[in-house]
């Protein structure tokens, strides 16, 4: 019924006269379309917008992640022969020698991870502490700090491991992880960190019947999976 209604719209003008205009259920539609179809434009081409800014963010951090993993961070590049002192100079000529020495070199080998003492690691943990709630559980704190110099923002992966005084071997991971010979297999599937001066480490353990924590034990990768930092904590079997 409302739509056959024809509504009679009347402009006044400055001059005292007057237009009518009639809204038939056309001219109705027409209008409605004229303002919606507006509204629709600019909310989809906002939307838009935001949708592939958000994109470029993530595709700038994996290219960032994938960048780390092709140049590892604090790996050191090799000194040329001549650099090295005690070096064989290289061979001149034309005889096999110069012919070896000129040969392209063999497939890039993947950095064997250095122990964390062999460098100063840019980051160490600090003000470790493992305390029983009132709630229940146990309550894991500890402190990512940043070493002076080096990058302004160090990224990568952290776990920790809390190994049972009664039985060796068997621990308790931050987050869930699977472990050989104690430590984590997968070094990237630790937990992420992003820190500029210190990012606190906090989670809640449940603790199974009889489980005696003896230390914890915290692993630091950079984002290529190579160890920055091992440092254990001595907890002594009753925190």
């Amino acid at each position: 019924m409302n739509e056959r209604r024809i509504f009679t719209l009347i402009l006044l003008r400055p001059d005292g006269s007057n237009r009518t205009w009639l809204l038939t259920p056309g001219r109705r539609r027409g209008l409605v379309l004229l303002v919606v179809l507006p509204l629709v434009a600019i909310g989809l081409l906002t939307w838009l917008t935001l949708w592939h800014v958000e994109r470029y963010q993530r595709l700038r951090e994996r290219f960032d992640l994938l960048a780390g993993r092709e140049v590892p961070m604090l790996t050191p590049r090799p000194a040329p022969a001549e650099a090295v002192p005690g070096a064989a100079p290289r061979p001149a000529g034309g005889g096999p020698e110069a012919a070896a020495a000129l040969a392209p070199p063999g497939p890039p080998v993947r950095p064997v991870p250095e122990p964390a003492s062999a460098f100063a690691a840019p980051v160490g943990v600090e003000n470790f502490s493992l305390t029983r709630r009132e709630e229940g559980g146990w309550r894991l704190y500890a402190e990512l700090i940043k070493q002076e110099g080096g990058e302004p923002l160090v990224r990568g992966f952290y776990a920790v491991l809390v190994e049972d005084a009664e039985h060796p071997g068997t621990f308790l991971t931050v987050p869930l992880l699977s472990l050989q010979n104690g430590r984590p297999i997968s070094p990237t599937a630790g937990e992420t960190f992003a820190i500029r001066r210190f990012r606190p480490i906090e989670a809640v353990l449940d603790l199974p019947v009889g489980f005696r924590p003896r230390e914890a034990r915290f692993f630091i990768y950079d984002r290529s999976g190579i160890l920055l930092l091992e440092q254990v904590f001595p907890i002594g079997g009753d925190p």
